[in-house]
Order: C-alpha cells, then structure tokens, then sequence
C-alpha cells in the first residue's frame, strides 16, 4: 500500500467522526480518485470493518444518504 493510502486512512475517519456521512466521507475525499482499484476497494473495505457494515448495509446507507441530500 502507498503512503497516500494511509493517509487518506485517516483523512476518511476523521471526516466520518464530523458526521459528513459515508458517502461523502469517503468517495469525496480528496485523494480518494488517486488511489488505484485495489486500495479503493481495501480503503472501502476497511470503513466497513471498523463501522459494522456488510456490503449491502454500507451501500445502502450511501444510497440513503445521497436520497436525503437531495431532498
């Protein structure tokens, strides 16, 4: 893994801590469209460990909040 890689790490915890949501927290966050296909797919996958997500709870969750951000 890139030193970017864990940098960004930390950069989506924190955003997640200020409550920006998953969504935002993690695929805008800048970097993130930097990182080749595995570490996008790891950095996914270590944001779901650490909160409790399955794949379909997280993508939901994504889902629900780019609904409620449009309305």
């Amino acid at each position: 893994m890139s030193e970017e890689f864990y940098s960004l790490v930390d950069v989506v915890k924190d955003r997640i801590k200020e409550e920006m949501g998953y969504y935002k927290a993690l695929f805008e966050s800048p970097g993130y469209d930097d990182l080749d296909d595995y570490e996008q797919n790891m950095l996914c996958s270590i944001v779901m460990t650490d909160y409790g997500y399955e794949m379909k709870d997280f993508i939901l969750e994504c889902v629900q909040e780019l609904v409620s951000k449009k309305q």
